[in-house]
């Protein structure tokens, strides 16, 4: 399966990052943590909601409801502050 999440942060994120220790940044640190900061914690999140959807689709039957895993991963994000967040999906 084609992951886009993983080659952006291959081919954007990391070389950025590694532009601010070397050649001089084009973004601070502080700007590279407020366009970047939430996306790992967030891919993380959605990467495990897709395991459990697709192991879901696998193994379906009629009591299953898809509607209890997405309320699961929303009350995950919805109630963590984002230290917390960030602590629980690594």
């Amino acid at each position: 399966m084609f992951n886009l999440t993983s080659l952006f942060f291959q081919l954007i994120k990391a070389p950025l990052e590694e532009m601010t220790e070397k050649e001089g940044p084009l973004l601070d640190n502080t700007e590279l943590k407020t366009i970047f900061g939430h996306l790992p914690p967030i891919y993380h999140l959605h990467s495990r909601m897709l395991q459990e959807l697709c192991w879901t689709n696998t193994h379906w039957t009629e009591t299953t409801c898809i509607g209890s895993i997405v309320l699961k991963y929303v009350s995950i994000r919805l109630t963590l502050s984002n230290r917390e967040f960030d602590a629980r999906i690594s």
